[in-house]
């Protein structure tokens, strides 16, 4: 087969563009040997540790090698649920090294003063829920708050500059960039509160691909008190093939054939949650009993699934949908369902799933790499394998990344009494972009919440839940 179903996704956002062929566009990310410098002052502050370590998870995915740089000795204290005393030893377990020798790109975590190797080295800070990447050489303000979903917007950020720059863009690397989590796409309105109080608790989790599995990350680096307290459904029906390490977050190479609510619940329970699982489809008979999760996660693919999400008995469904080709694949759209007042079916009511036989034919009529490929294949078996990969839609690791920041922002606002986004869309690479709408506030509240540790706590008189399931 000339080209087979393993072929990464995450290439073909290179090949896409028309710019490269297949070969080149493999060595283009392969060639790449990506250095991350955590500076001393971040060094054991929780999100400076996320940071790191996120950015090593998506540098793994996107690129050939990546190394750190990391105060010897640093303690690992981060929330990952990652067996490790240092963070050096963490680092590496997601793929890292630590050599510098012939890097190629770096990525500073922090304001500190640092040698950054490579070419037009990136830097990742964050004041409170914002969070900013610019060239190294800028002048930055310290980073300041440890909220953990900053870390992870920074590293996710950085991660898409040395990406972009690969693929082409003049500009990526020698910008700045910055997103406000908690007011994303207002302005400077609303700064958010200072640190985080209180955090979800009972979550049905839909759909454990790419957008799953950022949930999962981003959810696990929360300060909670008491792990056990956070209840989870997990719902898929899928099992990991060869392309999904590339695009999702928990998935390692040897984990091709495991279902994806195995390695799901893998990562929870090491984590410390409290986890059920449902290894089947959301369909038309999924109901919600008294006794659980009234907030859902989505991250399903298709239209027709997400239009049933409405009819499953939840009180709030935060859905995040991703861009899938050439043009679009770092768009991120957010929206948040609440109860009857904002429907998946109605939002959803004029799109429809594309089949993939179709999305293929597109593809290979419109890209240069794949008719050159269709010119030089002439058996049925060659044409076949094409079709298997451009009938893929295309997802990077570090878009989803930043969705799952975006999606919790919006459940730590419900549970903190505060209006939900109830939509929000624009791309990854130009952040600056992303538009929003803030919904109706609801006194409806039925969903539960954990606390943070005190020394990550918000003392608030804001209204919040006191529900608490059975």
């Amino acid at each position: 087969m000339l080209f087979t179903k393993g072929r990464s996704r995450v290439e073909m956002a290179l090949v896409g563009s028309g710019k490269f062929g297949f070969d080149q566009a493999r060595h283009q990310l392969q060639d790449v040997h990506a250095h991350i410098v955590l500076t001393s002052d971040v060094a054991t502050n929780m999100t400076g540790q996320t940071a790191l370590l996120t950015a090593v998870a998506l540098c793994a995915r996107c690129f050939g090698l990546v190394s750190v740089s990391v105060p010897p000795g640093t303690p690992y204290s981060a929330n990952l649920p990652i067996t490790a005393e240092t963070l050096e030893v963490a680092a590496r377990s997601l793929g890292a090294t630590s050599t510098d020798t012939e890097a190629t790109h770096s990525i500073v975590i922090g304001a500190g003063e640092t040698h950054a190797p490579g070419t037009t080295p990136v830097r990742a800070t964050w004041q409170g829920w914002t969070a900013l990447v610019s060239p190294a050489e800028d002048n930055v303000e310290a980073c300041d708050g440890d909220i953990p979903l900053s870390g992870i917007a920074a590293a996710a950020l950085a991660v898409g500059e040395l990406f972009q720059k690969r693929r082409g863009d003049p500009l990526a690397g020698r910008r700045a960039q910055r997103i406000r989590l908690w007011s994303v796409g207002m302005g400077e309105t609303d700064p958010g509160p200072e640190s985080i109080a209180m955090l979800p608790r009972d979550i049905w989790l839909i759909g454990l691909g790419n957008l799953g599995q950022a949930y999962l990350w981003a959810l696990s680096t929360l300060n909670y008190a008491n792990p056990a307290d956070v209840s989870l459904i997990l719902q898929d029906f899928d099992r990991v093939d060869d392309e999904n390490f590339g695009t999702s977050i928990l998935t390692r190479p040897d984990d091709c054939g495991k279902l994806k609510t195995n390695i799901a619940e893998d990562w929870c329970l090491r984590r410390g949650f409290t986890v059920s699982r449902i290894d089947r489809r959301l369909d038309k008979n999924t109901r919600r009993e008294d006794t659980e999760p009234f907030l859902a996660f989505s991250g399903l693919d298709k239209v027709t699934p997400r239009k049933m999400l409405g009819d499953c008995g939840f009180q709030y469904v935060i859905d995040a949908g991703l861009g899938a080709n050439a043009e679009d694949f770092d768009l991120v759209r957010v929206n948040t369902f609440v109860d009857a007042e904002f429907s998946p079916a109605d939002h959803f009511a004029n799109q429809h799933d594309i089949d993939e036989r179709t999305r293929a034919n597109a593809a290979i009529g419109s890209v240069k790499a794949y008719k050159d490929a269709e010119a030089a294949a002439h058996s049925d078996q060659a044409q076949c394998g094409l079709l298997d990969v451009a009938g893929k839609s295309i997802a990077v690791p570090y878009v989803s990344a930043l969705a799952s920041c975006l999606v919790l922002v919006q459940a730590i606002r419900i549970i903190s009494g505060y209006a939900p986004h109830k939509s929000i869309c624009g791309q990854a690479s130009d952040v600056d972009g992303i538009r929003s709408h803030l919904g109706i506030k609801t006194t409806r509240l039925l969903v539960g919440h954990a606390e943070a540790h005190q020394n990550n706590a918000l003392h608030t008189t804001a209204p919040h839940s006191t529900y608490k399931q059975p």
